[in-house]
């Protein structure tokens, strides 16, 4: 099965730090509203 890892930029040091880890659906907010299921694609 498949993994998505995602990664969040932080304004303060303008880096980017470990997020969330999916697997079977991803379902995120920022920087808009997405969800995408993993088995289908």
């Amino acid at each position: 099965m498949p993994l998505v890892y995602t990664y969040v930029l932080d304004p303060a040091t303008r880096t980017y730090r470990n997020g969330d880890v999916f697997a079977g659906v991803v379902k995120v907010s920022a920087p808009f509203p997405l969800e995408v299921d993993l088995g289908r694609i």
